[in-house]
């Protein structure tokens, strides 16, 4: 997918790794519902994508 970003972040514990697909800034989102992912039991969406620590979400990670 040209333009998009892929963040390789380690989940809390380091066991599982999370691949976060970032897309190009100029492009919106129908539905952010289809964007959201998982993160041990936080989910976000891409237009705010936060690393994941134990004890829930830290600082938004920089694009």
């Amino acid at each position: 997918m040209p333009g998009a970003a892929y963040l390789d972040r380690l989940m809390s514990g380091g066991a599982q790794q999370l691949r976060v697909l970032v897309q190009p800034s100029n492009e919106r989102v129908a539905r952010a519902d289809q964007y959201l992912i998982r993160c041990s039991s936080y989910g976000f969406s891409y237009l705010g994508v936060w690393s994941c620590y134990p004890g829930g979400p830290r600082k938004p990670i920089s694009l």
